[in-house]
């Protein structure tokens, strides 16, 4: 199985740019798209003023988190997704990758170590992925954390 780069990832692209993914619908008038719906203006608005005001700048690390304080990115987050090795992952990808990308499974305790209640703002979000193959340890994780389990969410 050859290896194929992902290069059409539009959420790298609000990442790099502040672009909404949804601004890259077909046939939308930009300027006008909330103009029979004033109310979910105002909240756009509320929400990108807010957003201006809290927002950490986008942030790329090639670092070891086993070995890396994650004290040192000198932030707190509000939302906080984690994509964690598992045994799986390699499996998963299935013939993507990212050039020079790790993709050796860390263990349990390896994930479990990682001291994410450090960068996490008060209130925080963690977005894990897990898997069918890994909720309970997921679960497990989110308490190590400091989190706890609201919802699970499918990702399509």
């Amino acid at each position: 199985a050859g290896h194929f780069e992902v290069r059409n990832d539009y959420c790298q692209m609000f990442v790099d740019t502040g672009r909404r993914p949804q601004n890259f619908l077909r046939d939308t008038d930009m300027k006008n798209r909330h103009a029979d719906y004033p109310k979910l203006e105002r909240l756009i608005t509320l929400k990108d003023q807010i957003f201006k005001m809290r927002a950490t700048p986008a942030m790329c690390l090639k670092a070891d988190l086993r070995s890396f304080p994650l004290t040192n990115l000198g932030s707190k987050f509000d939302a906080i997704l984690i994509d964690p090795p598992w045994a799986e992952y390699e499996e998963r990808v299935a013939g993507t990758h990212v050039k020079g990308e790790n993709l050796t499974p860390w263990s349990m305790d390896e994930m479990s170590s990682l001291r994410i209640a450090e960068i996490a703002d008060t209130p925080s979000f963690v977005f894990l992925w897990c898997g069918a193959q890994h909720l309970e340890q997921g679960r497990v994780l989110l308490r190590r954390w400091g989190f706890r389990r609201t919802e699970d969410i499918c990702w399509v």
